[in-house]
């Protein structure tokens, strides 16, 4: 399914089609054409820009995790253009610290407190500045420097396309110039209640990603013997989505517990059952899990099936813990 919007972008108007998940597959300006795909975690693996029959580029992206570590480019066979390696110490909010491009030097990353990338240094004989970035307030970038096109994470340490002057953030393509998100955060949308986002405390939580699954703790007991907190029940909450004219509707979000049958037997083996709840407060996120709307329905579907044929509840070798964490990373092919 797919949906053809008008965009205004860097003082021209692109028309863009998205495919289901409301991600942008091709955009559209006279004879200018670029397109773009998805693989199943929502990663785009592959950029392609014509002009007219003539192709200006076709580039193909390598991950680890969420970060682009090489780009290959299509001069037949497949080689790598150029590689990325990031900061290991940051590993929610990293930054690219070296890059090495074919037939160059490579060359190392300056940044500021904001996490943007401000300096290209190269490396040789000669260090040298081979590339300076300023930024207007919201990430509109003035760039000099020979090599200053080279470096494709700019504002944000984030991907920028210089033929759309958009900023790539994943899930989201991002207009500097306007300072406005090409489309809404998907966790926006969730019915009445519009703070889903980080439970509404973000000195708290995080998503860094903007749709995830969760392994929640929801019962904690306190231990006043060295005053600890130790959890004594966990639970995994899915997003709720649906298709709504070809774009991904966040319908809040669901939990998940695997509880014994009765208490009798102290959990040690006895029938399981398999709890849902729609409310998602007063809990601690022990661990974000990435996924995409297309995921969480499955998982959302296979979790209403286990619900009817609850597993065997064992204490020592399948509790509450074994069931989240399993359930949590289904699906996602890791």
């Amino acid at each position: 399914m797919k949906s053809v919007k008008y965009r205004y972008v860097a003082k021209s108007v692109w028309q863009v089609e998205y495919n289901a998940e409301n991600r942008p597959i091709r955009w559209t300006q006279g004879t200018v054409v670029v397109t773009m795909d998805y693989d199943r975690l929502g990663r785009r693996v592959f950029y392609k820009e014509m002009d007219g029959n003539r192709q200006v580029t076709y580039t193909k992206f390598l991950y680890d995790g969420y970060l682009c570590i090489q780009q290959l480019f299509s001069n037949s066979p497949w080689n790598v253009y150029k590689e990325f390696v990031w900061d290991p110490t940051e590993p929610v909010a990293t930054r690219p610290l070296c890059f090495r491009q074919y037939g160059q030097r490579s060359a190392f990353l300056m940044h500021d407190g904001n996490k943007n990338v401000t300096d290209v240094v190269t490396v040789g004989p000669f260090n040298e500045p081979v590339a300076h970035y300023d930024y207007a307030p919201f990430g509109a970038p003035a760039a000099t420097g020979p090599r200053a096109a080279d470096n494709p994470f700019q504002f944000s340490s984030e991907f920028h396309d210089p033929t759309l002057a958009l900023v790539y953030y994943n899930y989201r393509h991002y207009n500097p110039k306007d300072a406005r998100w090409l489309g809404r955060d998907p966790k926006e949308t969730a019915g009445t209640n519009p703070y889903t986002f980080t439970l509404n405390t973000p000195m708290n939580s995080y998503d860094k990603l903007g749709e995830d699954r969760y392994v929640i703790h929801v019962s904690t007991l306190r231990l006043f013997f060295g005053l600890k907190t130790v959890a004594i029940h966990a639970e995994i909450a899915v997003d709720r989505w649906s298709c709504v004219h070809g774009q991904w509707v966040h319908n809040g979000v669901t939990k998940f517990g695997f509880v014994p049958e009765t208490f009798w037997t102290l959990g040690i083996s006895e029938r399981g059952h398999v709890r849902r709840n729609d409310s998602f407060y007063d809990e601690f996120i022990a661990q974000v899990i990435p996924s995409t709307p297309c995921q969480d329905v499955c998982l959302f579907k296979q979790l209403r099936e286990v619900a009817r044929n609850s597993p065997r509840y064992a204490l020592f070798s399948y509790n509450c813990y074994d069931f989240a964490y399993e359930w949590a990373y289904w699906g996602l092919g890791l």
